[in-house]
């Protein structure tokens, strides 16, 4: 018999939505203005022609599409976070319609949360292996953020409900 899925459950899933989202949004964003763009400043001041210019800025895109998982490297881990947020959508879809079941809701949840712990689980196995631009302090960084409260910790030793 499956449970009922109440409101409150509802609003504490589109809490869990918001912060795995505004979580890897606040990563690419850091990666971006904070870390390459540093780096593109620091290495500006060494530019003596324009060909050395146009060879920074080079580099510097290059880096933008790495740290944002852009290049063929990184395509499957981005194939997974695009699944993740069409989960997400398809759960808003599911929810919108108003002759949803809950257990429609329920499933489209466990989705969700399933494919969540997936990238979590995947960011993670990156990161013990310095997948991430030989450094992994940054992936590290992203995993605290994500699992700030163990949530994703304690999803692989428990049963993921709704």
């Amino acid at each position: 018999m499956a449970r009922e899925t109440t409101p409150h459950q509802l609003q504490l899933f589109g809490h869990e939505i918001q912060h795995f989202l505004a979580i890897l949004k606040a990563f690419f964003v850091g990666q971006l203005h904070e870390v390459t763009w540093t780096d593109f400043e620091e290495k500006l001041y060494n530019v003596k022609s324009l060909p050395e210019l146009s060879e920074l800025h080079s580099w510097y895109l290059d880096m933008c599409l790495r740290r944002c998982l852009l290049n063929p490297k990184a395509a499957s881990l981005l194939q997974v976070i695009h699944t993740v947020c069409h989960l997400i959508l398809r759960f808003r879809a599911v929810l919108s319609n108003q002759s949803a079941s809950t257990a429609e809701l329920a499933a489209a949840m466990r989705a969700v949360r399933t494919a969540s712990t997936h990238v979590y689980s995947v960011l993670e196995l990156l990161a013990a292996h310095g997948w991430y631009e030989n450094s992994s302090s940054a992936l590290d960084d992203l995993l605290l953020r994500l699992d700030f409260n163990h949530f994703y910790t304690f999803s692989k030793t428990a049963i993921v409900r709704p």
